[in-house]
């Protein structure tokens, strides 16, 4: 007997119903695939593009434009197809991701491999960055219900380093080709510098977004105040009241001077200034101004003024001359007249009247990002003498930025030579970023020099004809395990156990200088890597000064949350009732320490 089916149109309408999923929820896509299995009448329906549009667009903001072109030419718009072309891409990109997590040997390669797959994965390793966690370690926006994946935290670790080796490989991309263009080139400013936030995992299109949002609400908050946005017509007081307008714009939002914080590292980084930073510098005010400006019709360009970067803007009419925008300073005076205050303050910063043409002008993008690599640098100097507090993390990543602009800018010699040693917290970027993309921009000589640093790293990092660290023979009497916490006796941190070794491995200066032979068991006792959660992050510490703790959960969150390599080596906590609570080992550090899991249960059970 057959089935009374529906008709066609009402299948259409039963699919349009089923919910669009944005964070990775699968069911009804499953469902409709599910429904292309079955007979023609629910499959014809099934199959549309138009039931597919709206689940492809709302899973994968991100691609690579000319694959996506490719993709569209290819399955002619058939977005049920390109959905199953992504779905192919992600799961190849979760399987490389596992084996970076599961395994040290051959990373580089699947990093290479990721990359390659560019931001056609983008969207596939976000969810992986927001997998289900443990609920001691869910922050605001995790779901707590769900159910953690396997190597929860190691798994969100290395999918963050992979979108950070995809959007850092980018715009080192994009920074070749500005090198390349002349000074007219089409690079604009907003998207060059918005590659110095690929050094903290962000991708550009972020901050494109975010310029975007801030350009509509400016244009909403111009329109409500009855100001015209025909730029074409506008006299120069007209203009100029959109100028102060979008200034004051920007004040409301919290963007404004920068004040005690002037040097915060963040300040210098889109995603920071744009977000918790919008008290900032000069420089970061007049991107911002320039993008929402840019957006609204107007002719806006940074100059490279001294001391204090100005935004210079033009207008189509030939009557209207241009005008110079003081955004740092415009809650006092916004518009600088170019006859009387910008002469004044040239000859004021030491510059003559022969050689005001260049600050004056619209400066290219490259000029700016160098500007920006400089004042990176500038506070990084000044965190040395505690200027502000910054995680070595983040340190890590702003000098990654600023030596990149230099050397590919400023031919500096000396940065090569200090990149690669600057990037333990990098490990992926080695290959792809450093030798693939990098050194081939250099001259050859520069070019080799940092190839081989790179070859040298990636042979360390990889370790992979490493021996195990067995709890046999001479290493029975290590009395402490991988991922169990501590007070140190002397100097009262916090830590976290890392890796042991047998004995004292340093060198014979440090062992003087940290008058290691005054301890009661000198050298001769076994030295633990460890991560402290004040002060440097890692420290080599002996037996006698440990004093075992239990771990609790805030303990765990706060090791997770200040030392981001944490989740590298530990995957999880175990937080018992009795016995010696403890950080899991990841993948990794089991493959290194492998018995110490089997010893840290039998240990903690007797404490």
């Amino acid at each position: 007997m057959s089935w009374p089916w529906l008709p066609l149109d009402i299948y259409v309408h039963i699919f349009n119903q089923l919910p669009v999923s944005v964070d990775g929820d699968e069911s009804s896509t499953r469902i409709l695939s599910n429904c292309c299995q079955t007979n023609s009448q629910v499959r014809g329906a099934a199959i549309l593009p138009s039931i597919w549009e709206p689940h492809y667009g709302a899973r994968y903001t991100h691609a690579d434009p000319q694959r996506e072109l490719a993709r569209k030419e290819k399955h002619n718009n058939d977005w049920r197809m390109m959905f199953y072309d992504r779905r192919r891409l992600d799961r190849l990109a979760v399987k490389l991701l596992d084996g970076i997590i599961e395994e040290r040997s051959d990373r580089t390669s699947r990093a290479r491999k990721l990359c390659s797959l560019s931001h056609d994965v983008w969207n596939a390793l976000d969810f992986e960055a927001r997998c289900a966690v443990p609920e001691i370690f869910c922050t605001h926006g995790d779901e707590k219900t769900g159910v953690p994946a396997s190597y929860p935290l190691t798994r969100r670790y290395w999918a963050r380093k992979v979108q950070g080796v995809i959007v850092r490989h980018s715009a080192i991309g994009l920074w070749a080709h500005l090198r390349l263009q002349g000074p007219d080139g089409v690079l604009s400013f907003e998207e060059v510098l918005a590659g110095l936030s690929a050094f903290f995992d962000h991708a550009s299109a972020e901050i494109i977004t975010q310029l975007d949002a801030l350009a509509s609400q400016c244009r909403e908050h111009l329109i409500a105040a009855g100001h015209s946005l025909d730029v074409e017509n506008m006299n120069g007081i007209g203009l100029a009241g959109i100028c102060t307008n979008i200034c004051s714009f920007m004040r409301s939002q919290g963007f404004d001077a920068a004040g005690q914080n002037f040097h915060h590292l963040f300040n210098h980084f889109p995603h920071r200034f744009l977000s918790t930073h919008r008290k900032t510098i000069p420089l970061s005010l007049v991107y911002v101004f320039v993008a929402i400006a840019r957006r609204l019709g107007i002719a806006a360009s940074p100059t490279d003024f001294p001391h204090r970067v100005m935004a210079h803007v033009s207008s189509p009419n030939p009557d209207v001359s241009d005008m110079y925008v003081d955004v740092y300073g415009s809650s006092t005076k916004a518009i600088l007249s170019a006859n009387v205050d910008v002469p004044r303050l040239l000859l004021q910063a030491g510059i003559s009247p022969t050689s005001m043409l260049r600050y004056i002008v619209p400066s290219p993008a490259a000029p700016m990002l160098l500007r920006a690599a400089r004042n990176i640098l500038s506070s990084l100097r000044l965190l040395l003498h505690g200027a502000t507090e910054v995680s070595e993390a983040h340190c890590q990543a702003a000098m990654y930025a600023s030596y990149c602009v230099n050397i590919l800018f400023m031919n500096d010699d000396e940065d090569i030579h200090h990149l690669v040693n600057h990037l333990s917290d990098f490990p992926l970027d080695l290959g792809p970023v450093l030798y693939d993309t990098f050194a081939p921009l250099l001259q050859p000589r520069r070019a080799q020099v940092l190839m081989d640093d790179c070859k040298e790293a990636i042979a360390s990092e990889e370790v992979s004809g490493k021996p195990p660290n067995k709890r046999s023979g001479t290493f029975q009497h290590v009395k402490y395990f991988v991922g169990m916490v501590f007070e140190h006796a002397i100097q009262g941190y916090l830590g976290c156990i890392k890796g042991w070794e047998p004995m004292c491995m340093a060198s014979e200066d440090w062992i003087v200088q940290m008058d290691v032979d005054s301890l009661p068991r000198g050298r001769h006792q076994p030295f633990y890597h460890v991560y402290a959660l004040t002060g440097p992050p890692e420290r080599y510490v002996a037996e006698d000064n440990i004093r075992p703790l239990s771990l609790t959960p805030l303990m765990a969150r706060d090791f997770v949350d200040t030392i981001p390599q944490v989740s590298r080596y530990f995957d999880d906590a175990e937080v018992k009732e009795t016995g010696l609570s403890r950080m899991h080992p990841s993948p990794e550090s089991q493959l290194e320490y492998p018995d110490d899991d089997d010893f840290a249960t039998t240990w903690s059970l007797t404490q």
